[in-house]
């Protein structure tokens, strides 16, 4: 089998459809927390084994199935780090165990959709910054993101960073594409190499031209016979 390991994560349950799409000759494992079963070269974990129901703020502090919690839905407040540092380590288990299933950490993209594309800027930024790339797409970083630093820190000192592939609707009424273009801004300014894609009157959801060149922009970082 071929050695590739793709992690694709969500942001609320409503989205959790989003990111069914993945072309069959994609040489990929797709690790997508939606339910577990195999499929082609995939495999699917249910996101329950690793993202219990937690009380979110912006709902009133109602229990949902969230990656992490958030003081609000904005970028001017501070990161609610606590919560997401918990979830990096429980996915960071995932990915371990991919790794020793034989998966080279080097042939591993993470990414998601929303809140997980922010959740998967911080895995690939703070904590698994030897993967292969990431993507994010319709996310933002909170201004004030421990990951800038973290990008700052290792690009001043010549440590490798993953490359970034961003995505966002130009109708997106939930998580602005300003807020997108800001991300990917100052993620560049902190020396990250990075790009940038906008749709125009796409809103808060995912298109096949999307998929299709994020399928493309995978291939060239994971290509199928290297």
């Amino acid at each position: 089998m071929d050695q590739r390991c793709f992690g694709a994560r969500h942001g609320f349950p409503t989205h959790q459809s989003g990111l069914s799409y993945c072309p069959s000759q994609l040489p990929v494992k797709l690790l997508k927390p939606v339910n577990t079963q195999r499929r082609n070269h995939s495999t699917i974990i249910d996101s329950n084994s690793i993202n219990p129901d937690r009380p979110y703020t912006p709902m009133r502090g109602a229990l949902s199935n969230v990656w992490f919690d958030r003081y609000k839905i904005s970028q001017d407040c501070p990161e609610n780090l606590e919560s997401i540092d918990i979830m990096a380590a429980s996915i960071g288990k995932v990915i371990e165990e991919e790794i020793r299933a034989g998966v080279p950490k080097n042939r591993i993209i993470i990414g998601g959709f929303s809140m997980g594309g922010a959740m998967a800027l911080h895995l690939a930024c703070r904590y698994q910054p030897d993967v292969a790339g990431v993507f994010a797409l319709s996310s933002f970083l909170n201004k004030d993101s421990a990951v800038y630093p973290a990008v700052e820190k290792r690009a001043a000192a010549g440590s490798p960073l993953p490359e970034l592939f961003q995505c966002h609707g130009t109708r997106d009424e939930l998580v602005s594409h300003m807020w997108g273009e800001g991300t990917v801004a100052l993620l560049k300014k902190a020396g990250m190499t990075a790009s940038f894609h906008s749709f125009s009157g796409l809103q808060h959801q995912l298109s096949r031209p999307e998929m299709e060149l994020l399928h493309s922009w995978i291939l060239t970082k994971l290509p199928p016979n290297s």
